[in-house]
């Protein structure tokens, strides 16, 4: 006859789950891991060949995000948003243009080619 604790959120299976069910402390742990892999793949892109992307994608990122997704995947879009930007991140650093990546957010104009100091249709057009 042991009384059982309540606690705020508990982590099961590694999912997180809090009492509301918000899945707020389990996104926000998921972004923090996902964005840990983004960085590694940014720091390893120009040692590995372009033909291994993918499998890298596949093994250090997306194996994160589809875990127990049929759990946690109803949560509140406000929760899921920041999840969704991190993997439009993670898929511009290995698979878009990196220096026109770079360069479109430089702060000052006069740091960019006098050709791109114009926001003109082709400033807003997405990356490869």
């Amino acid at each position: 006859d042991i009384p059982v604790k309540k606690t705020d959120q508990t982590r099961f299976l590694g999912v997180i789950i809090d009492e509301k069910l918000s899945w707020e402390p389990h996104t926000a742990n998921l972004k923090r891991t996902l964005t840990y892999a983004t960085s590694i793949l940014n720091r390893i892109q120009k040692n590995v060949p372009e033909h291994l992307f993918r499998e890298l994608y596949y093994t250090l990122f997306e194996s994160h995000l589809s875990y127990c997704i049929s759990v946690w995947g109803d949560a509140a879009m406000c929760r899921l948003q920041p999840l969704w930007i991190t993997q439009k991140h993670c898929i511009r650093v290995l698979f878009g243009d990196r220096e026109k990546f770079l360069n479109k957010f430089k702060t000052c104009a006069r740091t960019r080619i006098f050709e791109d100091q114009k926001l003109d249709s082709s400033f807003f057009d997405k990356e490869p």
